[in-house]
């Protein structure tokens, strides 16, 4: 999320009191605690939002059930572990899934040091085998574009070696590594960014970063682990569709905390294509459904229609799953199309949570800035906002 602006506040005093705060972040901050910084993940919902509404949601209920059908790379998962909630979390994309579980993972000392003992290992022998002419590594064709040779050949051993690991949490968070830094060192702009650039990596450091990677995920996890209480329940992450949970049983939460996708921001499938093809992972699910995806907005109108139907389906979703009496927090901002429209979220959700017997009892706006072209028309009479809402079953 952006931060700055002037915040419009709209519900009861006592509800939007404590919207206000959890949304309050100050611009520049960044949160470095627990797991949160070891994998780059676009567009995060900021620790310290989620946080808020955790604590929120934890004073009112004992060991409350909190969801996040969006969790990205875990966020809102972390948060819940460690406050001792029950933490449960889907996703379409396959890399978010498997971070997510290993960012909420309670590990022992032995566990983590395992898993810099052999991070470490891998690295050397990756190293070792990439220097030496003799010794091919195992191609993964398409990507030659995307890497200096060198860095291509530590790669394919680093994954390679992962490869001959037994399955389970310790690979998986080897794995988790290799996603952490394959980005980092191709020729991606950014995370965010799929255009190509130069960007040098000098030979044998890709596998010295993937080693200190290794630290910095077990030095997140010693955190988690001694902060989360020693009842708190194992966090539950899985393969699902937001706007159908074909995986989560009615009336079986008590607070959905989550940030849906903006409406023709990004496109997560292109920004994670090197990490599905270095993790050998489908994303299929996520290339057909995900919500708000800008390439679905190519024919601005469809691309609207699509929008609008999703939210309605989401939060008739949220209808079902929650208990009565439970919350949901959505934090999502307005939209714009190429043509110059504007999606307003405040009347598209209110329109939604009418649909689907859901009141929004409260909700708080930001306004933010325009970057765009699209956005600088789209926005020119209407400033464009950031929104917190609290929907509530009743």
């Amino acid at each position: 999320m952006n931060v700055g602006g002037a915040i419009e506040a709209v519900g009861p005093a006592d509800w939007t009191a404590r919207l206000s705060a959890a949304f309050a972040v100050r611009a520049g901050e960044n949160d470095a605690t627990l797991t949160h910084p070891f994998h780059p993940y676009p567009a995060r919902l900021h620790p310290e939002v989620a946080r808020a509404l955790v604590n929120w949601t934890g004073e009112r209920v004992p060991v409350p059930v909190i969801l996040d059908p969006f969790c990205g790379s875990g966020t809102v998962l972390v948060e819940a572990t460690a406050a001792g909630a029950h933490a449960v979390g889907t996703d379409l994309s396959p890399v978010a899934v498997e971070l997510a579980r290993i960012k909420t993972l309670r590990t022992t000392v032995a566990t983590r040091r395992t898993i810099v003992d052999r991070a470490q290992r891998i690295a050397r022998e990756a190293g070792e085998r990439a220097r030496a002419t003799r010794s091919d590594p195992p191609v993964l064709r398409g990507e030659e574009r995307w890497y200096e040779r060198h860095v291509l050949a530590e790669l394919a051993w680093l994954r390679a070696l992962i490869a001959h690991e037994a399955p389970g949490s310790v690979q998986s968070a080897l794995r988790m590594l290799l996603s952490s830094i394959v980005v980092k060192v191709s020729r991606q702009r950014s995370d965010s960014d799929v255009r190509t650039i130069a960007k040098p990596v000098p030979a044998g450091s890709t596998v010295r970063l993937y080693a200190r990677k290794a630290l910095e995920l077990t030095r997140g996890l010693a955190a988690l682990a001694e902060t989360m209480p020693d009842d708190t329940p194992a966090a539950e992450v899985r393969l699902d569709d937001a706007t159908q949970l074909e995986t989560m049983n009615d009336d079986a939460i008590d607070a959905i905390i989550t940030s849906p996708p903006y409406a023709n921001t990004y496109d997560y499938v292109s920004h994670h294509e090197r990490r599905y093809r270095w993790l050998d992972m489908d994303a299929e699910a996520l290339r057909s459904n995900e919500l708000g995806a800008a390439r679905s907005f190519a024919v601005p109108e469809a691309g609207r229609l699509r929008f609008e139907h999703d939210v309605f389906a989401l939060v008739r979703t949220f209808a079902r799953v929650l208990h009565v009496g439970g919350t949901a927090f959505v934090v999502t901002a307005d939209g714009a199309l190429a043509d110059g429209r504007r999606i307003d979220m405040v009347e598209l959700f209110v329109r939604a949570s009418r649909d689907a017997g859901l009141p929004l009892v409260a909700r708080v706006s930001q306004t933010r800035e325009t970057f765009d072209r699209p956005s600088h028309r789209a926005f020119s009479r209407h400033p464009k906002r950031e929104h917190l809402f609290a929907f509530r079953r009743s």
